[in-house]
């Protein structure tokens, strides 16, 4: 992993399947750590679909974050990217994330990686809050009770 990178995992108790439903079908529940609020604008789950939500805090709107989706398997992986807007236009600065849904044992991984490049820093995206809400996903999952 590179200086540009940030890397998150996350163990959920339940199937890939379950876990693809929450991201594609749930994101405004879980997406915006508490206070701030998800809309989505449009999630069009293809390769070259366009991904754009409005996150909504104390003080307000943020603007418009889009992007368009490179890679969508279902139950699998969805790799995203804000370094495209729609028609692939370029835009910067950019990130590129891809979520990888994997049986492990008895519990499933969310490993979570994005490459940010762009304005300043690119370690500070580090204290954006990725780590906050992919942690809000109910932190670690528990071994499932036998009998």
């Amino acid at each position: 992993m590179s200086e540009f990178e940030l890397s998150v995992e996350r163990h959920i108790d339940a199937a890939p399947a379950t876990v693809y439903r929450v991201w594609t079908e749930r994101l405004e529940e879980w997406w915006a750590p508490k206070p701030w609020t998800t809309r989505i604008v449009e999630q069009d789950l293809r390769p070259g679909g366009r991904s754009a939500l409005i996150m909504s805090g104390p003080d307000g709107p943020t603007p418009i974050m889009e992007g368009v989706f490179l890679e969508v398997v279902q139950d699998a992986r969805i790799v995203f990217t804000n370094a495209l807007g729609a028609g692939w236009i370029p835009r910067t600065p950019f990130m590129v994330g891809a979520v990888h849904l994997r049986r492990r044992r008895w519990r499933h991984a969310l490993p979570g990686r994005r490459a940010s490049l762009g304005q300043g820093d690119p370690r500070a995206a580090r204290g954006d809050g990725v780590h906050d809400r992919l942690g809000y996903c109910r932190g670690p999952a528990r071994r499932p009770r036998r009998g």
